[in-house]
C-alpha cells in the first residue's frame, strides 16, 4: 500500500457520527469518488461481503483494524480514540457483541444487526446527510430530538439502507438513498436515487411512552449501567439489562395477541406493528421467529420495548413480579400450566434480578 499523506482539506465529524458517514462527507468536501478518498485514507475498499481472510470487514463501521485506524489517523488528523467512537466498537459489549475475528456483529445477542441503518428524515434533512453510530442499533426505534420514530427502508426501492457498500465510483449523496436500482444498464450510478429526507415516519406527541422508553434504552446504553425501576437496589450491566428486555419482548412480539397488544401498547405503535407495509422488504420478515433478533421494523422494537419496561420500571421486584403474573395471563390460557422450567427458556443471558421477578410471578 502506498504511504498515505495528509488530505488538503479536512472535514470534522459531527457527534455521534458514523465513520462511513464522515467519509462520505470527506469524499463531498474534496469532489473526489468515494473508492479514490477510501484508498487515499488507506481503506481498502469493500466487497458486497468483505474479505475476513484479508482482515477487512463487510463494513468498516463496524470496526477498524490498527493498521487501518493509524493510516487514517494521519490522512485526516483525528486520533484513534476519536476514529473508534464513530465504529460499532464503541457499543461492544455494551449494546451488542463483535466477533473480532471474523469482523461482524452477532445477530444473536443483545438484538444486534448484522447490517444496515435506519434514519431520522429530519436529522438527515438539518444536516444534509450525515448519519448516526447509533441508528444502527437494533435498540434505535425513535428520534428523541424529533419525536418521531426512525424510518427502517427507503420508500423508493423499499430496500434498508447502507446495508451494502456505495459505488466507489461516485461521489455520494448522502441524503439520497445509494442502494442500486432494481435494473442497470451498467453505467455507473449514485443509487436508487429518492431523497431519504422526505421519508415518512409515525410522529410521536409529547409524553408518549415510546419516547420513554427510547429515552430508557439509550440511558442504559450510554451510561453502561441500569439503576431504575427494579435495578435501583441490584444495578445492573448494560447487556444484563438489556437482555431482561429482550426476553420479555421477544414474549411479547411472539405470543401476545393483536387483542391484547393494543390494550398493553400505545394504538398508535401497536396498530402500525399490527399493520406491516406491503410494499417494504422488511414485511415478510416480521414474522420470522418474532423477538429471536432484532425486529426488521422500528415499531415493533416500539411496541415490545413499551410493554416491557412496563414490568421492568416497577419500583421492586414484588411489583414487577406482579405486572409479569399480568402479562403471564395473556400468555397463558392456564397458569397452573406454567413452570419455572419454561420461564428459564425466556432467556439465557439474563439477570439475578429478572430471574427473581420471574419466580415472584
Amino acid at each position: 500500500m502506498s504511504p498515505v499523506r495528509t488530505l488538503p482539506l479536512r472535514q470534522a465529524p459531527l457527534a455521534g457520527e458514523a465513520l462511513d458517514s464522515w467519509i462520505e462527507a470527506l469524499s463531498v468536501r474534496l469532489r473526489t469518488p468515494l473508492g479514490e478518498v477510501m484508498q487515499s485514507v488507506g481503506l481498502p475498499l469493500l466487497r458486497k461481503t468483505g474479505n475476513q481472510l484479508l482482515g477487512i470487514p463487510p463494513d468498516w463501521t463496524i470496526l477498524l483494524g490498527s493498521q487501518q485506524t493509524a493510516a487514517l489517523s494521519v490522512a485526516t488528523g483525528l486520533d484513534a480514540a476519536r476514529l473508534r467512537e464513530m465504529t460499532l466498537l464503541h457499543y461492544d459489549q455494551r449494546a451488542l457483541e463483535i466477533n473480532h475475528e471474523r469482523h461482524f456483529v452477532n445477530r444473536r445477542v443483545l438484538w444486534g444487526r448484522g447490517g444496515g441503518s435506519r434514519f431520522c428524515p429530519d436529522c438527515l434533512a438539518e444536516s444534509d446527510g450525515r448519519w448516526m453510530l447509533s441508528w444502527r442499533l437494533g435498540w434505535s426505534f425513535a428520534c428523541l430530538r424529533h419525536r418521531r420514530l426512525l424510518a427502517d427502508n427507503c420508500p423508493g426501492c423499499g430496500r434498508v439502507p447502507r446495508l451494502r457498500p456505495r459505488s466507489s465510483q461516485c461521489i455520494p449523496r448522502p441524503r439520497y438513498c445509494g442502494n442500486a436500482p432494481a435494473i442497470s444498464d451498467g453505467s455507473f450510478t449514485s443509487g436508487c436515487g429518492l431523497d431519504l429526507a422526505q421519508t415518512l415516519t409515525l410522529r410521536l406527541p409529547v409524553g408518549h411512552p415510546a419516547m420513554a422508553a427510547q429515552s430508557r434504552i439509550t440511558d442504559i446504553v450510554e451510561s453502561g449501567t441500569s439503576t431504575f425501576g427494579v435495578y435501583a437496589l441490584m444495578p445492573q450491566p448494560a447487556p444484563g439489562a438489556l437482555s431482561d428486555i429482550r426476553a420479555l419482548c421477544g414474549r411479547v412480539l411472539s405470543d401476545l395477541s393483536a387483542e391484547d397488544l393494543i390494550r398493553r401498547a400505545p394504538y398508535d405503535i401497536a396498530g402500525a406493528h399490527l399493520r406491516p407495509d406491503a410494499g417494504c422488504t422488511l414485511a415478510g420478515r416480521a414474522g420470522d421467529r418474532p423477538g429471536f433478533m432484532a425486529p426488521a421494523r422500528a415499531v415493533s422494537v416500539a411496541s415490545a420495548v413499551t410493554v416491557a419496561l412496563g414490568i421492568l420500571d416497577q419500583p421492586d421486584i414484588h411489583q414487577a413480579g406482579e405486572a409479569m403474573r399480568d402479562l403471564l395471563t395473556d400468555l397463558h390460557d392456564d397458569l397452573s400450566e406454567v413452570s419455572i422450567g419454561q420461564l428459564k427458556n425466556w432467556g439465557t443471558r439474563v439477570t439475578p434480578v429478572f430471574t427473581g421477578i420471574q419466580l415472584v410471578s
